[in-house]
């Protein structure tokens, strides 16, 4: 259990703290449920844990000091708002378009319920089939202990699951819901409500297991008369196949819309070239697109040329002002100007002024090198072919770095490189453009 909790942390630590709260709760109900003494029980427990505890905190003691006091370390949540991705009352009977089972209808109904634009972090969704079963197996074995507890934990994950306040169809009830606890918690702000849905899977699939078992063994309905019980006792193999069959059957609704959604992401020739080995190990690259907040592609095509070279940003949650969490802690003026030109937003005039605060930006980073990658767009005056592609060139781009750099680059198949930068450790740049005429024509 130490070394799960120490895996767990590391693939994420929202899901190790959910989990901690489920199995506190757990505890709390197989507590109350317990007819007689406890004492042996609470026993065994308690030795478990402190080995799994001791183990698991002589391994995190580290990196529980870096996430909670370390020198990056984030004050308050990770994300403003979780709150709205809250779940909804009646989310559990209507499909969403996730579902391969849905109409347009039910869609907009879910989206509409959800308190979210994301709406793929809805996964309230169980279908009706499934909560028909899983009441008529609750009702016949409730004498069971694993169902009692199964059915009682799948409730609490599901009231948590429903967020600080409670929310039925489109109206806002501002009933106080348990979560509201979580929240106000410091450590614990950074839960996302409707992610306790994972734990209500958990314990319904308990449930429909420990009655598929039952049907076999004694039958879906007891006999009414016990003094007529015939020698061969209700249930069997075919009482068992046919309660699986009809398990099965009530998920259907779950199937998830296939295929799923994806996109090509093409990896621009420079990146597999000789030249990306010039680069030196740890040198630093300005791509563009320029990642936080927008595509995270940057990081991509550093992975893959095996984090030979460093960025000067990423898509991450890094400490902002005051250590809050942000994205984008120190807008730079070449992020902003960046940011610009991949939104197709308005940007201000290549001024001398301008191009020396992005100037100062690319020495600040000590910059070895400028890749220029096509936007994906449709075919225009001034277009690429890029790995069979049509994209367009970023001229608003090329003329940017052209103005900082004082020089044209070379390219690559559409793509645009300035290697060497005059900008590297120990360098000014101080050269003006060799053909002032290029600031305002397409390359």
């Amino acid at each position: 259990l130490g070394l799960l909790v120490v895996a767990q942390f590391f693939t994420s630590t929202e899901v190790l703290a959910s989990t901690a709260i489920m199995a506190f709760l757990g505890v709390a109900v197989l507590v109350l449920g317990v007819r007689g003494p406890v004492i042996p029980s609470v026993h065994h427990a308690v030795s478990s844990l402190l080995v799994a505890g001791a183990t698991a905190a002589a391994l995190l003691a580290v990196p529980l000091y870096l996430l909670l006091a370390g020198p990056q370390h984030i004050n308050g949540p990770a994300q403003e708002g979780l709150a709205l991705y809250s779940g909804n009352l009646g989310g559990p009977i209507v499909p969403h378009a996730t579902m391969l089972f849905h109409t347009a209808a039910w869609a907009r109904l879910a989206r509409l319920w959800f308190g979210s634009t994301d709406f793929v972090e809805d996964g309230t969704y169980l279908g009706a089939p499934l909560l028909a079963l899983l009441a008529l197996v609750s009702l016949r074995f409730w004498r069971e202990r694993l169902v009692r507890f199964g059915l009682t934990m799948a409730i609490v994950g599901f009231i948590l699951a429903l967020g600080p306040r409670l929310h039925v169809g489109t109206t806002k009830t501002g009933i106080w819901m348990p979560f509201d606890v979580l929240e106000h918690a410091s450590i614990l702000k950074s839960l996302a409500p409707v992610r306790f849905m994972l734990y209500v899977d958990l314990f319904v699939a308990l449930v429909m297991a420990v009655g598929i078992d039952r049907v076999r063994t004694s039958g879906l309905w007891p006999p009414k008369d016990p003094a007529r019980i015939p020698p061969q006792p209700p249930g069997g193999p075919m009482a068992g196949r046919t309660a699986a069959f009809v398990g099965l059957a009530a998920m259907i609704p779950l199937v998830p819309a296939w295929p799923y959604a994806t996109q090509q992401e093409v990896m621009p020739n420079w990146f597999f070239s000789a030249d990306v080995r010039t680069v030196p190990a740890g040198a630093v690259v300005v791509t563009y697109p320029f990642t936080a907040p927008y595509p995270s592609l940057p990081m991509l095509w550093q992975a893959q040329v095996r984090m030979r070279y460093r960025m000067p940003v990423g898509y991450a949650i890094v400490p902002g002002p005051g250590g809050r969490a942000t994205f984008n802690a120190r807008p730079t003026t070449v992020q902003t100007l960046l940011g610009d030109y991949y939104t197709h937003s308005p940007a201000p005039a290549l001024s001398p002024s301008l191009v020396e605060r992005a100037r100062a930006d690319l020495e600040g980073w000590h910059t070895w090198a400028v890749v220029v990658t096509p936007e994906r767009a449709a075919p225009s005056p001034d277009i690429a072919v890029f790995q069979g592609v049509v994209s367009a060139l970023p001229t608003r781009t090329v003329q940017l770095f052209q103005a900082v750099l004082g020089e044209p680059p070379t390219w690559h198949r559409g793509v645009a490189v300035w290697t060497n930068c005059p900008a590297a450790p120990g360098e000014r740049t101080t050269l003006a453009p060799r053909h002032p005429a290029m600031l305002n024509k397409t390359p």
